[in-house]
């Protein structure tokens, strides 16, 4: 399922026709990429101890999510919405796909007006970055 989904969005992509969105696929699909975000966060972008990271990714139904990870011992879980983020990251449920499937670059997404950091942008950046390989 991950990888059709994945696949229909480039095509969808490549003949600007959007769609196949807010189902059970991309619901799954999505699901894939925030559960790599912990190793995105704690590992491959090394944020510090006692950073708080949100995510929100907006789109229709399934897509839409908000999901929140602190770091602690140099891993990043999941933690509770009444923590305070050092930094939360605010891009589409396509975005999200892009960044975390290595669709598109940081700066394409950014050029283009597709997220928004809020706090700490140098953290923010490191993590935007450390996406960009997943799948």
């Amino acid at each position: 399922v991950f990888d059709s989904w994945v696949h229909e969005q480039d095509v969808r992509l490549a003949l600007d026709r959007p769609g196949g969105s807010g189902g059970l696929a991309s619901d799954v699909g999505l699901g894939q990429v925030q559960a790599a975000m912990g190793f995105v966060v704690g590992k491959r972008a090394a944020a510090p101890d006692g950073t708080v990271v949100r995510f929100s990714v907006t789109g229709p139904a399934r897509d839409a999510r908000r999901f929140t990870l602190g770091v602690e011992g140099g891993r990043a879980r999941p933690v509770g919405e009444e923590a305070v983020p050092t930094v939360t990251l605010t891009m589409s449920s396509i975005d999200f796909l892009r960044l975390g499937c290595g669709r598109a670059t940081v700066g394409e997404v950014e050029a283009a007006g597709g997220i928004d950091v809020g706090g700490d942008a140098a953290i923010g950046k490191r993590i935007l970055e450390a996406m960009n390989f997943m799948f």
